[in-house]
């Protein structure tokens, strides 16, 4: 059987921002089992890609002028990590419990 849809974005686009310059685009597979998807930009002006997270992508929100990304770190999802976008790249921030 051929796979569907793109091979980090999944089966459809749930979610999409534009920020410094590039379309944000998070992805997601029609499953209830992993709902997560990859998250990729393309350049608006080149549209040039890039793959930022293969997978375990469950949200992303802009905030002024931050990139925020809400992501899983284990297989079953109990574990999740915040990500903002910094000089170029996700950092993963320390959040207290």
């Amino acid at each position: 059987m051929a796979d569907k849809g793109d091979p980090v974005l999944g089966e459809r686009i749930a979610k999409g921002v534009v920020f410094e310059g590039r379309l944000w685009l998070r992805g997601t597979t029609v499953s209830w089992d992993d709902p997560t998807g990859g998250l990729i930009s393309l350049g608006v002006a080149d549209s040039s890609r890039q793959v930022h997270f293969d997978r375990g992508v469950l949200d992303i929100a802009k905030s002024a002028d931050q990139l925020w990304v809400l992501r899983s770190v284990s297989i079953k999802g109990r574990e999740v990590v915040v990500c903002v976008w910094r000089k170029g790249a996700f950092e993963d921030l320390n959040v207290a419990s």
